[in-house]
């Protein structure tokens, strides 16, 4: 309960505010796309900007939110590369081909490193398993 007339008057500002907010929700988003839309380059320079003064946090926050969400952004990723299966291909092999010597680099370093498809090329079928048991 405000104590002084002062008070009152900013509970009772602070309450219209909220109220005019709620109302007009809907009319600031729009605002908001409108300005985005008419000023792209501005605004993208701005969250660069922003992301190069805030580095650290940044990082800290997104390591947070996948910490807190694993599964969900486990699942998003899954549906987005099952269902972008060749852009997704495409942009392997161009890391690949951008990244030769450090790819190279790094298979000799740990040799035991091998992806699952070599290690089946390399091994053949999988013959001592149980029909239907593990396999995909």
């Amino acid at each position: 309960m405000p104590n002084t007339a002062g008070e009152k008057l900013t509970a009772d500002m602070a309450a219209y505010q909220r109220a005019y907010r709620q109302r007009n929700k809907d009319k600031v988003a729009e605002q908001n796309r409108a300005y985005r839309q008419r000023n792209k380059d501005k605004v993208a320079e701005q969250k660069r900007a922003y992301y190069q003064r805030n580095k650290d946090k940044v990082a800290e926050q997104k390591r947070a939110y996948y910490q807190r969400n694993k599964d969900k952004v486990a699942e998003q990723n899954r549906a987005y590369r099952q269902r972008n299966k060749d852009k997704v291909a495409e942009q392997k092999r161009a890391y690949y081909q951008r990244n030769k010597d450090k790819v190279a680099e790094q298979k000799r370093r740990d040799g035991t490193r091998e992806t699952i498809a070599a290690a089946k090329r390399r091994s053949g079928p999988i013959r001592c398993i149980p029909s239907g048991i593990g396999r995909r």
